[in-house]
């Protein structure tokens, strides 16, 4: 009995308490390395789904709207974090409330249709129609949705014109400017948060 009270009040504790925080430290730290494993898949497959899915006058707000949701998102995970600090099992919770919007999203992905894009790629021209015309709610017939799905062939000739070249174009002086916003601005919103 005695020694037992010796570990645990004096010579053994020190050690124990540093096994904790190295315990700590290594679940934050798989938190964080899942928790921006879900953020990346997240910003990278969103704004490209929305941008083929938004009717063409809505694309860029609908985009804008996916940032400004991110960012409240980040803001309410920071304060879920903030109010369960004091909870010896409080990254748990915090994992957990991380889990929600992800589990959220894949029910979600799954009822979601494919792209009128990725469907015409794939060879599904008719499939890629439906898509337009239920997305856009409009009639068969009315000429809207075949307006759009002529635009999308005309773009999906002009990429295999391009061929292997149009990437490359890209990192020409031509595209300097451009190729440099698109790297440099999700550097800098990954490092300022």
């Amino acid at each position: 009995v005695g020694i037992g009270n010796t570990v645990r009040c004096g010579g053994g504790g020190g050690k124990e308490r540093e096994g904790r925080k190295e315990g700590k430290a290594a679940r934050k730290e798989r938190k964080k390395k899942l928790t921006l494993f879900q953020k990346k898949k997240k910003i990278q497959t969103v704004p490209l789904y929305l941008s083929e899915m938004a009717p063409p006058h809505v694309r860029g707000a609908l985009n804008i709207l996916f940032q400004l949701a991110t960012t409240i998102g980040i803001l309410v995970a920071q304060l879920v974090n903030l109010a369960v600090l004091r909870f010896p099992f409080g990254w748990r919770l915090s994992l957990a409330g991380a889990g929600v919007p992800a589990v959220l999203l894949l029910a979600a992905a799954a009822v979601l249709p494919d792209t009128p894009v990725s469907l015409h790629a794939r060879g599904y021209p008719e499939d890629a129609l439906k898509v337009l015309r239920r997305s856009r709610g409009g009639a068969e017939g009315d000429g809207e949705a075949e307006m759009e799905m002529a635009e999308i062939v005309a773009a999906a000739e002009r990429a295999e014109e391009a061929g292997a070249g149009g990437f490359g174009r890209l990192f020409t002086r031509a595209y300097a400017a451009e190729a440099t916003i698109a790297v440099c601005i999700p550097i800098f919103q990954q490092l300022t948060g």
